[in-house]
C-alpha cells in the first residue's frame, strides 16, 4: 500500500508514460530475450543434471571405498588375539618381536585391499616396540585434536585427513577408539584410505570435483594443485555455500559457479566426508549469453523508439488535465467563481462539467451551512435559558419531600398509621421517578416501585384490591428500563379492578425463562372484548398513540426499541376473567440470570 502512495504522487503526464511503458516497451522486454534465456537455462539444466550425476556416482563410489576401513576397523575391534597382543606385558624385546611376527593382520589387510595404503594402531603400553604398525602414545599424539576426537566418539568412527610420518604425506584416515575391557585399557585405530584410489575415482569426472572432510580440508581432487589445502585458502565463497548439502551459487576461483555439495556420512559414524562439485556458470552459457546480448540489443533500440513516440503522446493527453488542475487550485486558494471549459466529450470533458457544477452546489451549501450555524445559535441560546429554567425548578419536589415528610410524621404522632404508611409510599415512588433520568433501574429497584404505587392504591381502595409480587432473587439484579411495570399495574388496577364491583387481585410475576427474564402482569378485573382487545394490540404499532392507550403504546415502543420485535407487550384477555400482559427481556448470549 505504501507503494501505491508513492505512485499517486506522481503526476498524471509521467504516469503515462509510465502506463505505455508497462504496455508496449515492457512485453518487448520480455519477448526478446526469452528465447534466449530458455537456450542459456537449458545449456545451464543439462550442466546441473550432469554434475548431479557425477556427485551421484562419486558418492556412491566413495561409499563403496570408505567401506573396506570401516569394515576392517570392526574386526580389530572383536580380535582377540589383537587385543592380547597389544596388552600384554612383555618381559623381553624377543618375546616383542616374536609376537609381531606371530600377528599378521596388519600386513594382510594392506596387501589384499587396495582401497587402503597402511594401518596405525596407538596404544600406552610401553613393553611395546614401535615397528611401522603399532605406536606408543606420546604426549604430540595424546593432545592432537584426532586423538581427542576418538575418545570424544567412544568407538564411532570419524574421518579425518592426517599425515602419515611413516610416509611423509597426509591421506584421509579412519580413525577409531578401540576399548580393552577385559585390559580396562583402550587404544586408537588409524587406517589410512589410499589416495590414488580416490584420484582415480575423481579423475574421471569432467567438471571440477573434490572430496573434503568435515574440517573443509580437500583430501582428494581432480585439479592437483588444490590437494592438502583449506577451502577459506580457495578465492571465492565455495567455504560458505559447503556449509550444507544442496545446490547453491557462488564464486570460485574469481568465476561465478554451481556448487553442488553431497554429504557422506556412513551409519554409526562420528563424522563423515562431502562431495563437492563446481563449474562455471560463464563457460557453460557463454555461446547462450551471446544470443541474448544480440536480443536485448535488438529490444533496447526498439524501446527508445516507443519510448520517444509515447512521451510526445502523453503531452498531448496530459494538458486538458493540466488546465483541469490549474482551476482546481484556484477553487482551493478559495474562489468559488471560476468556470472551467475543456472542450470534448470524453471523460475529461466530463470531469470538468462535473467540476463545474460541483463549484456550484459547493457555494449554495457554504450559504445553507451559514444559515443552519445562525438557527442552530439560536437553538443554543434557547437550550441555554431552559436549563436555567429546570435548575430553579429542582427546588420544588425537594420542597414537596419535606411538606410530605412532615405529614407522614403528624399522622404518625396522630395515630393515623395507614395514612403515615400511605404518605410515606407516595414519597417513596415520587422520588423514585424523579431519580430515574430515562435511564435503567434494576429489577429489585422497579418492583419496590410497584411495591409502593400498589400500597397507595390499596390504602385508596381497602380489601377490595389485593395484589402478590413475585421475583426470582437471581434476577434481582438484571437492569430494565426504567417505568415498564409501574404503567402496566396501574393500567390493571385502573381499566381491571376500579370498574369491577367486587374489586380484584393483581399479580406481578417476574421470572428466568430459558435465557430471558419474562415479566407478567395479571389482575381477575372485569377483561377485555375480543374488539376492544384487537383495537389495543392494533394502537400498539402505530406511531402516534392513542389517547386511551398511551402508558400500553410508551412501554410497547421502548421495549421494541431496546430489544427488537420479540420484547413487545402480549395481552390475553377474556370478559369477565382478567388480563394478562407479557413481555419478555432478551439477557445477553451467554449470560443468565445470576450472571446478567
Amino acid at each position: 500500500m505504501r507503494g501505491f502512495g508513492s505512485f499517486h504522487n506522481v503526476k498524471i503526464r509521467h504516469k503515462l508514460v509510465l502506463s505505455f511503458i508497462l504496455v508496449v516497451f515492457v512485453p518487448m522486454l520480455v519477448i526478446g530475450p526469452i528465447l534466449a534465456f530458455e537456450l542459456r537455462q537449458m545449456a545451464l539444466d543439462n550442466a546441473i543434471e550432469q554434475a548431479n550425476t557425477n556427485v551421484e556416482r562419486v558418492q556412491k563410489r566413495t561409499a563403496e571405498v570408505l567401506k573396506v576401513p570401516s569394515d576392517i576397523s570392526s574386526h580389530f575391534l572383536f580380535d582377540k588375539r589383537f587385543a592380547t597382543l597389544v596388552n600384554t606385558r612383555y618381559q623381553s624385546t624377543y618375546d616383542v618381536v616374536h609376537a609381531y611376527r606371530e600377528y599378521t593382520s596388519f600386513d594382510h589387510y594392506v596387501r589384499i585391499y587396495p582401497e587402503i595404503s597402511g594401518i596405525r594402531f596407538y596404544i600406552a603400553n610401553p613393553t611395546l616396540m614401535e615397528n611401522g604398525r603399532i605406536f606408543q602414545i606420546d604426549t604430540h599424539v595424546e593432545n592432537s585434536f584426532w586423538y581427542q576426537s576418538a575418545l570424544e566418539g567412544r568407538g564411532k568412527i570419524g574421518w579425518y585427513y592426517l599425515e602419515d610420518k611413516t610416509k611423509n604425506q597426509s591421506q584421509l584416515s579412519l580413525i577409531r577408539m578401540v576399548p580393552f575391557s577385559e585390559f580396562q585399557r583402550h587404544g586408537v585405530l588409524v587406517i589410512a584410505v589410499n589416495q590414488d584410489y580416490l584420484h582415480w575415482i575423481l579423475d574421471q569426472e569432467s567438471f571440477l570435483t573434490m572430496i573434503v572432510d568435515e574440517n573443509n580440508t580437500i583430501v582428494a581432487i581432480n585439479r592437483p594443485d588444490w590437494l592438502g589445502k583449506n577451502l577459506g585458502e580457495i578465492d571465492g565463497d565455495i567455504n560458505l555455500y559447503t556449509e550444507t548439502p544442496g545446490m547453491k551459487e557462488g564464486e570460485v576461483d574469481g568465476e561465478r559457479s554451481t556448487i553442488i555439495v553431497a554429504d557422506l556420512q556412513p551409519d554409526g559414524n562420528a563424522n563423515g566426508v562431502k562431495v563437492v562439485s563446481v563449474f562455471a556458470i560463464d563457460e557453460i552459457v557463454r555461446e547462450a549469453n551471446r544470443i541474448s546480448l544480440m536480443s536485448f540489443s535488438v529490444v533496447l533500440v526498439g524501446g527508445i523508439i516507443v519510448g520517444v513516440l509515447i512521451y510526445n503522446f502523453s503531452n498531448l493527453l496530459s494538458q486538458r488535465l493540466l488546465k483541469l488542475e490549474r482551476h482546481m487550485r484556484v477553487v482551493a486558494a478559495g474562489n468559488l467563481e471560476t468556470a472551467i471549459k475543456i472542450d470534448g466529450n470524453d471523460e475529461i470533458g466530463i470531469l470538468s462539467k462535473r467540476f463545474n457544477t460541483m463549484v456550484h452546489n459547493l457555494k449554495s451549501l457554504i450559504s445553507e451551512v451559514k444559515r443552519s450555524h445562525e438557527q442552530k445559535n439560536q437553538l443554543q441560546k434557547k437550550q441555554n435559558e431552559i436549563k436555567l429554567k429546570m435548575m430553579a425548578s429542582q427546588i420544588h419536589p425537594h420542597f414537596l419531600f419535606n411538606v410530605l415528610e412532615s405529614l407522614r410524621m403528624k399522622a404518625h404522632i396522630n395515630g393515623e398509621r395507614e395514612i403515615a404508611s400511605a404518605i410515606k409510599s407516595l414519597g417513596k415512588l415520587m422520588r423514585k421517578k424523579i431519580e430515574i433520568q430515562g435511564g435503567t433501574v434494576t429489577l429489585k429497584d422497579e418492583m419496590e416501585m410497584v411495591r409502593s404505587y400498589l400500597e397507595i392504591q390499596q390504602f385508596r381502595h381497602k380489601e377490595r384490591l389485593r395484589y402478590e409480587l413475585h421475583m426470582d432473587q437471581q434476577a434481582a439484579v438484571i437492569r430494565i428500563p426504567a417505568l415498564v411495570i409501574q404503567p402496566l399495574v396501574e393500567n390493571a388496577v385502573i381499566h381491571g379492578i376500579e370498574k369491577n364491583e367486587k374489586g380484584g387481585r393483581v399479580k406481578v410475576q417476574a421470572q428466568c425463562v430459558d435465557g430471558s427474564l419474562q415479566i407478567e402482569v395479571e389482575d381477575d378485573g372485569i377483561g377485555i372484548t375480543s374488539e376492544k382487545w384487537k383495537t389495543i394490540m392494533e394502537s400498539l404499532d402505530l406511531e402516534q398513540p392513542t389517547d386511551n392507550h398511551i402508558g400500553l403504546h410508551n412501554v410497547h415502543s421502548r421495549l421494541r426499541l431496546t430489544y427488537g420485535g420479540q420484547s413487545g407487550l402480549w395481552i390475553e384477555s377474556s370478559p369477565g376473567k382478567g388480563t394478562i400482559v407479557r413481555f419478555i427481556i432478551p439477557l445477553k448470549e451467554g449470560k443468565s440470570c445470576s450472571t446478567s
